[in-house]
């Protein structure tokens, strides 16, 4: 060939380069963003697991409590009573002394879902289930005496349940959402 007839080739192989090169690059991000949500679900899968041995502990220590709850508690309405110790980040605050088994196991619910206030600001509370996204608790006492457990919160991957809508994902009122949910069964 000669060399007029060769002009134009080293671009053309530029191109295939060039294209190539960034479908590639267009997968390692893809792949990167799919191990970062993978993280966070893993993360958030830990906090359920611990959300959920903090309230079987507690319902283990007050069995005669009535726990059955579809939902998490709403943690803009403290319980009526205060039934363990805490501080409200300035002093200590004493137990409420009257409690009753089920006024126990309301406030057992309540202080594993939304913490305790801190002083007059309960949007500053921090417990292992604020790490969740969108958390929901069931317990269910069964007909044999056994307890189960379901914590459940928004997922961004694929994981155990069935796709859902979820209005309070960050995508708005129409943004596709996955749950995912650990489930423990235990004898109390």
């Amino acid at each position: 060939m000669t060399i007029r007839a060769q002009q134009g080739i080293t671009i053309i192989e530029v191109m295939v380069t060039i294209a190539i090169t960034t479908i590639g690059l267009l997968g390692l991000s893809a792949m990167q963003m799919q191990a970062v949500r993978s993280t966070q679900d893993s993360g958030q899968r830990s906090q359920a697991i611990w959300v959920a041995n903090d309230l079987i502990n507690r319902i283990r220590a007050n069995s005669t409590g009535n726990y059955d709850v579809a939902g998490a508690p709403d943690c803009e309405v403290q319980p009526a009573k205060f039934c363990s110790a805490y501080n409200n980040g300035a002093e200590s605050q004493p137990a409420a002394a009257d409690c009753t088994v089920d006024e126990m196991a309301t406030y057992d619910l309540w202080e594993t879902m939304c913490g305790i206030p801190v002083g007059n600001n309960i949007n500053a509370i921090t417990t292992s289930s604020s790490l969740l996204t969108a958390p929901d608790l069931v317990v269910a006492t069964q007909a044999n005496g056994d307890v189960s457990l379901t914590v459940s919160w928004d997922s961004r991957t694929t994981s155990d349940t069935q796709f859902s809508i979820n209005e309070n994902s960050q995508g708005g009122a129409n943004a596709a959402d996955y749950r995912s949910s650990y489930t423990v069964v235990f004898r109390p």
